[in-house]
């Protein structure tokens, strides 16, 4: 890529907001402020010319700190006669040596489908360590689609992306719901899936209107932590589950009446079928003796489980 290159002084200014080529999330603008504020900007912005404006291709944190700190100008690499192609794969290059997070590079590949063909995306997906397919072009551009907060969420790892595509299909209320839900319950990764595939499964079985229906949301006013997320899962599942849940809940207690006497009781999953496990672990003659009288005072409770199955 051969460039025509100038290092001249810019007024911040005249810098056009209007466009940018930066995928930076979040914004590294208060990692750097104080810097800025102390020394200025000390490594130069990359602009370009397009259409007699100045677009930003490196530097957005430096140009927005800069702002903040009252500078007026500084020094900048301007390049002219660079098209929106080159300009878009040199900020990536000026980028790469950082690492970047996934909202970057989801946020990278919807710039990139404005003006790169399907090979030349699927060339950039390499550099961006991701395998070439139209899957991972369709889960990335999925996530560009996120508000910023979500984005953000998945720069700090703290959205489970597949989640996050989910969510990118969903409406923007219900995206904001979810995203309420996952700080008030701060759900984990596989509780995040969990939840909304659990969710959006009831919205669809029992045609609610909302993805989080009014009774779940009346558990949310709970202040305190334990109880609202304890009761928030328990009402969930005895809604995706409404013929298992209420079962597993009687039998788990007859389960640790067994447990006590080092029975182990197991079933079938989501009780398939009218069937019990029953083991025993001893290590003499005596201690099995001890058991199965164990188990015979309670045959009684036995017969209760195959009732409730």
């Amino acid at each position: 890529m051969s460039l025509s290159i100038e290092f001249v002084s810019v007024p911040l200014s005249e810098i056009s907001s209007e466009e940018k080529f930066s995928f930076s999330i979040p914004s590294r603008k208060e990692l750097i402020k104080e810097s800025i504020r102390n020394f200025g900007i000390l490594q130069p912005p990359v602009i370009a010319i397009f259409s007699e404006k100045l677009i930003l291709i490196d530097g957005e944190a430096r140009i927005l700190a800069g702002i903040e700190a009252g500078i007026k100008e500084t020094k900048c690499v301007v390049l002219k006669s660079i098209s929106k192609k080159q300009a878009l794969a040199l900020a990536l290059e000026l980028n790469l040596s950082r690492g970047l997070n996934l909202a970057e590079k989801a946020e990278f590949i919807k710039k990139a489908k404005e003006v790169f063909s399907k090979d030349e995306i699927f060339y950039f997906l390499k550099k961006l360590g991701v395998s070439p397919s139209n899957q991972n072009f369709f889960f990335l551009l999925s996530l560009s689609k996120l508000e910023t907060e979500f984005k953000e969420l998945l720069a700090e790892e703290k959205l489970n992306p597949k989640a996050g595509q989910i969510l990118a299909e969903l409406e923007e209320k219900e995206r904001k719901e979810f995203l309420a839900l996952i700080k008030s319950l701060r759900l984990s990764f596989s509780e995040q899936l969990q939840v909304l595939e659990k969710l959006l499964d009831c919205k669809k079985r029992y045609e609610f209107k909302e993805l989080i229906p009014p009774e779940l949301k009346v558990v949310l006013k709970e202040e305190d932590f334990n109880k609202r997320k304890n009761e928030f899962m328990k009402k969930l599942n005895l809604l995706y589950y409404p013929n298992y849940f209420p079962k597993y809940q009687k039998v788990n207690s007859l389960v640790q009446s067994f447990k006590e006497k080092g029975i182990h009781i197991s079933f079938p999953p989501y009780f398939e079928e009218k069937e019990v496990s029953l083991s025993l672990r001893v290590k003499s003659p005596e201690e099995y003796e001890k058991s199965v009288k164990d188990l015979e005072s309670l045959l009684t409770k036995v017969v209760e489980l195959f009732k409730i199955l």
